[in-house]
């Protein structure tokens, strides 16, 4: 299956915006050449039982300071996880994300799909990338 962009389901939303907090957070670490786990990884089981409060807590104090190391380093990428984020914050009925229930399965369903589109996204700039610098 692949991300779908116009499903506007609760929890494939959050599960959306969780992928995007981790690959923030990973290519940060990368370019800190930084391994440890994200803050993503670690507050998943958080984020699943208290979404709204968690999303809170990771866009305004983790991910911040990710995203200036990713601004610095790579602004495509940068601009990239930033659209990302704002359609997806975009399809949230109001009262959806503002819900304190936990997120249902579908969460994994919208994280693992957004997951794949980006590193398929990824790939297909690095491959740009090297042909490009081939044809220099």
């Amino acid at each position: 299956m692949t991300n779908d962009e116009r499903r506007t389901t609760r929890g494939y939303l959050y599960g959306r915006l969780w992928a995007v907090a981790e690959a923030i957070e990973s290519t940060a670490l990368k370019i800190l050449g930084n391994d440890r786990p994200t803050n993503a990884e670690r507050l998943m089981q958080q984020f699943q039982q208290r979404p709204h409060a968690t999303w809170v807590q990771m866009e305004a104090n983790c991910l911040p300071p990710y995203l200036l190391v990713i601004h610095k380093n790579k602004p495509d990428c940068h601009t990239r996880y930033n659209k990302i984020l704002d359609e997806t914050m975009g399809l949230f009925e109001a009262g959806d994300f503002l819900s304190s229930s936990p997120l249902d399965g579908e969460y994994l369903l919208g994280y693992h799909n957004q997951r794949a589109a980006i590193c398929t996204k990824e790939k297909q700039s690095r491959e740009d990338n090297d042909s490009e610098q081939q044809n220099s």
